[in-house]
């Protein structure tokens, strides 16, 4: 990718990624301001980073010791499930969150570097984050941590809240919620909450019917896609019937579409317009 860059000599170089995604492409930042390499990229954006995961993958590497043995390979996978997803795996192998874990680890060893020399905190390019408070994958904390360490001030957290029209059934840690619960004042200089609290009569702020919080996974989705959005097969999936029919556990309440998904759009191109 630098190289074509170098070889067009025009444009912004920009870097995107989702999740693990998210987590490559600070690594590559990471690795070129500490080799005062030139090839950074202008600016990054981050859909659901996974800047942290759960300690307890450490012990996915455990099935190594026998998963060898062919009648215990099944022990290299968390879950088998039927893949129906065209795009995504349903079946969840151990060694996949081990090496994530591993990526988030390095990427924090070479933060806690950075972030104690002006010279490459100077080198860091602005960012801007588009993640849910309620994520089930990966860490938030782990997010509005790396913001407030070594983001530019010209940064910003996008953090999407839950609907607080449906309190009855959202628990009560959930609702209690608030910005000051951020551990970092710099990164809560940075934080745009969606959908804004303290307007909840726009338009722009209203929840669809339904939803509740917005899923790791849908982020990046808009709600016209074609396999994840509100009418497809997949994205629109609202069908009843009864327990042991289907040949599949439908995680039924997982978003796949982000309704917020204009807004986001509109934010990143003002991003990458500035």
């Amino acid at each position: 990718v630098t190289k074509k860059i170098e070889e067009e000599g025009k444009g912004a170089f920009i870097m995107g990624g989702f999740s693990t995604g998210g987590a490559l492409i600070m690594h590559y930042t990471l690795q070129r301001v500490l080799e005062n390499n030139d090839s950074l990229p202008d600016k990054l954006l981050f859909f659901s980073p996974a800047f942290g995961i759960t300690p307890l993958a450490e012990l996915t590497s455990w099935h190594k010791m026998i998963s060898w043995i062919p009648f215990f390979y099944k022990f290299k996978w968390q879950d088998i499930k039927l893949e129906y997803d065209p795009f995504r795996y349903n079946s969840w192998p151990f060694n996949a969150g081990y090496q994530i874990y591993s990526l988030a680890n390095i990427n924090w060893e070479l933060i806690n570097k950075i972030e104690k020399e002006d010279k490459y905190l100077k080198k860091i390019p602005s960012m801007i984050a588009f993640q849910s408070r309620v994520d089930a994958t990966v860490i938030p904390e782990k997010v509005y941590e790396l913001f407030d360490k070594i983001a530019p001030n010209n940064s910003k957290l996008v953090l999407f809240d839950v609907n607080r029209q449906l309190k009855p059934i959202i628990s009560e840690k959930t609702l209690n919620w608030n910005i000051e619960s951020i551990s970092g004042s710099r990164v809560r200089q940075m934080v745009d909450i969606i959908p804004d609290i303290t307007s909840e009569d726009s338009l722009e702020n209203r929840w669809p019917e339904s939803i509740y919080a917005i899923s790791h996974v849908c982020v990046p989705i808009s709600q016209d896609d074609a396999f994840y959005g509100k009418n497809s097969i997949i994205g629109g999936f609202n069908i009843k019937g009864e327990n042991g029919v289907l040949e599949t556990d439908l995680n039924m309440g997982r978003l796949k579409y982000n309704p917020y998904f204009p807004f986001m759009k509109r934010e990143v191109l003002k991003f990458i317009e500035k």
